[in-house]
Formats: C-alpha cells, structure tokens, sequence
C-alpha cells in the first residue's frame, strides 16, 4: 500500500478495496503486507493466515505524513501561481508565463526527487526483505502515481530528461529485483478515468495547456509508467479499473503457476547496458509473462564507506529485516565472568561470493554490526567489525559446511533491548539482518 505516490483523496477507497482481497485471499498463499509512507514498513511478514493480514491492515493509520508534499498535478499548478501571486502583491515584477512556468518547474523538480529516492530506498529495502525466500514472489503495488520505471524506451525518452539523475540507481534496481524474483504488479488505484479529449503528446507539461490536458498528460505517463514496470519485472499492469479487489486477486492468481528458466550469457561485456530476451513457445494460443531483458552490471566490490553506509540504512528500526544473506545467530547476556553481550553469527556460505587467489585460496570481505534498540527504538549502543578473510583451502571447505563465522561484543546498561544483527559481502553487496529480543539483568537485582 503505497501511501508516499497516492493522492490524500484516493486512499480511502485503496484500503477498502485491500480489506476486501485479504479477507477473500485464497487459502494456502503466504502474504505479506508492507505500507509505505514516509519510509517502508512491514505490517505483516508472510503468513496465510487472513484474519492477521486484515488485522494489519486495519492498523494503517492515515497520519497525512506527506502532508509537505503536493500529491496531484492541480496543487502544483496552484503553489506555483500563488508564488507569483505573491510576488506581485510584495511588489515584485508583475508575473508571467515564464515566471509562472519557472516555479511550476521548480515544484515538480522537488516532488518528483522526493518520490523517486523514497520509491527507490523502499522497493530496495523491499527486495532485500524478500529474497530469502524461494521463487517468484509477486510485488502488488497499490499507488496512485508511479515515479519510476525500468527499461530502454524509459530509457530514452528524451522527454523524461529528468529521470536519467536516477539511471544507475534504477538500473540497479531493476537487477535487485530480478535477483529476488520479484514481478511488479502495479495497480493505478485511481480508478476508471475519462480522457478529456486532446491531441497532446506525452511528456513534461508546459505552461500554456488548461488543468484538464495537464491532467490528460498526467494519466498518460502514468500508464506509460505502469506499462514499463510490469513488463520489465514479468508482472500485469492494472488502470483505469474500479475493481481494484479483482485486480488483485488476479495478480495473485497468476503468479502462482511459473517456469523458472536461467541462462549463462555469453557476453562477459558488463557494460552497464541493457540486453533484450525473448522466450518464444512452440504452443499456440498461450501468452506468457516474462522479463523482456536486463541490465549488464558489473559486479563491483563496495568501498568501505559505500558497504558502511549500505549496512547502516539496513539497520534502521524502520526497516523491514533483509534476507539475501541468511544467518544463525546465538546472543548471551552477560554473566560473572563476562561484562558484555557475546554475539555469534555465522552466514550461510552459499549466499557469499569468494575470490581465487593465489596457492588456491579464497578470498571475500564481510562487515558485520549489532545495533541496540530500546522499547522507544532509539539507538543505545553499536558494535562492529570487518572481517578481511584470506582462507587456505581447507579452512574454505569447513567454512562451506559450517557457515562463515562472525564476533561482536555490545556493552549495555541494564534493560530490555531489540538487537539488530546485520552483515554485508562487499563482494556481491547482499545484505542480511535479524531481529533478537535481549533482557540485560541489573547485577544488583540478580545479586538479591
């Protein structure tokens, strides 16, 4: 449920059409419901229990916390003309319709960086929670307003100039989410719409059109959007619909009978472009849905500072637990013989990527961190470390049977915490992460 890209007006109907599909859902498909808004949260972790996902669901507070931002091309319009209308009645030049196109631009160049780097941080955040857990997983993507999409006709279009800020990050995106097998169905909940009739092309709006062919180009982006979205990631794309229950009963629906087919590309030129796929059926009469390509990323080791940063966004309370690097964990309170708390992890190797050197030895760079949460969830204390491995072949092997092991101790003051344990391979950039309950004991108390 995508609060952050949904005008104010349109969420009501949303969360009634959700309430709806969850508390219908067929049995047996495992769930999960995140909610977006200033930042992405899980509600709910996959279960197939209906009655816990409607529960969720009803807790979905509307608080307006975009409040700041303008959700609809009307409320840009209108700030931007009361700029220039107060700029007369201070006494400034009076306004014209360069004026008036200059702080129309300037508000939709803030908006739109607002939605982009959220969307982005989030559907990142998403994809990292979800990885884990095997096979396709279906991304039902309620919003009002799409801010982002993937492929080369998004590409180059000349008149989305604005979005080639974003590129790499989008591209990256796009690999995150094929990695994690995720396929987007995104669903305009704004309903059946009425085109008003124009012959205006699709792109940037320019000063000069009336609200209603500013609305017209508006809805067209949007399915523009939309399109390129499900079509890249192997989803449907659903406008101009008022079912929006049905909609997503049928993104469940369909995502439940899948192939999965991989290939080893002969291209080793990781140039960062994108490459077209085509699978092709000996069937008539049968569509099927699928990635229509990819993007050719290197493979790039983190720098210390990208991989400390990376973490560090992964530990926020705020966000959902990630998955791609799966962990066992064991957390001893202190005791008389020790003052702190002693964290053990081990990876699970096969979510790591290792180097050959020299001598046959293998090679990989792992950062680990522990971060103490308090019952406000505010931070009371951090721990962490880097482990720069250079293994002889047979501590790799019992490495691969074992799990690659990591240390850390947390000091901290008496009280009831959440630990959340975190990793990162700077090699491949997987991130894992884990929430432990931890009661630390007053010595004094313990003592009576």
């Amino acid at each position: 449920m995508d609060m952050l890209d949904t005008e104010f007006s349109d969420r009501t109907y949303a969360r009634q059409q959700m309430l709806k599909f969850l508390s219908t859902m067929p049995a047996g498909q495992p769930v999960a419901l995140f909610v977006l808004g200033s930042s992405l949260q899980m509600l709910q972790g996959f279960t197939q229990s209906s009655d816990a996902l409607v529960a969720a669901a009803k807790s979905i507070i509307d608080k307006n916390e975009n409040a700041h931002l303008l959700t609809s091309q009307q409320e840009v319009q209108d700030a931007a003309e009361m700029d220039t209308d107060l700029a007369i009645i201070a006494g400034q030049s009076p306004a014209s319709p360069i004026s008036i196109e200059r702080a129309l631009q300037g508000y939709e160049a803030y908006q739109t960086d607002v939605r982009i780097r959220s969307t982005l941080a989030s559907l990142r955040a998403l994809a990292q929670a979800v990885a884990g857990y095997p096979g396709r997983k279906n991304l039902i993507w309620l919003a009002g307003n799409f801010p982002l999409a993937f492929g080369p006709e998004f590409d180059n279009d000349s008149r989305q100039l604005h979005y080639l800020l974003y590129q790499r990050e989008v591209h990256e995106l796009s690999s995150l989410l094929a990695s994690s097998q995720i396929a987007v169905y995104p669903i305009n909940v704004r309903g059946l719409e009425v085109h008003a009739p124009s012959g205006i092309q699709m792109g940037i709006p320019k000063i000069g059109f009336s609200r209603d062919q500013l609305q017209t180009l508006a809805r067209w982006n949007t399915e523009f959007t939309v399109n390129e979205i499900a079509k890249e990631t192997g989803g449907e794309a659903f406008y101009n619909q008022n079912d929006l229950r049905a909609l997503m009963l049928r993104s469940l629906d369909e995502g439940t009978n899948y192939y999965t087919l991989a290939y080893v590309p002969q291209d080793r030129d990781w140039n960062g472009k994108y490459r077209k796929m085509a699978v092709k059926l000996a069937m008539e009469g049968v569509k099927i849905r699928y990635r229509n390509g990819y993007y050719a990323m290197p493979d790039q080791p983190a720098e210390q500072k990208d991989a400390a940063r990376l973490l560090a966004l992964a530990m926020q309370p705020s966000v959902p637990e990630s998955t791609r690097l799966l962990l066992k964990v064991a957390v001893l309170p202190p005791d008389a013989g020790r003052k702190s708390v002693s964290i053990d992890l081990a990876i699970n190797p096969g979510d790591l990527i290792f180097t050959d050197g020299p001598d046959q030895r293998k090679f990989t760079i792992v950062d680990f961190m522990a971060v103490a949460l308090d019952k406000k969830l505010k931070e009371s204390g951090v721990a962490s470390k880097t482990l720069d491995a250079t293994m002889r072949l047979e501590t790799y092997k019992q490495v691969m049977q074992t799990g690659f092991p990591g240390h850390l101790d947390l000091e901290l003051k008496p009280g009831k915490y959440v630990l959340r344990l975190g990793a990162i391979d700077r090699n491949s950039q997987k991130i894992g992460t884990v929430d432990v309950p931890i009661t630390i004991p007053d010595p004094e108390t313990a003592q009576k």
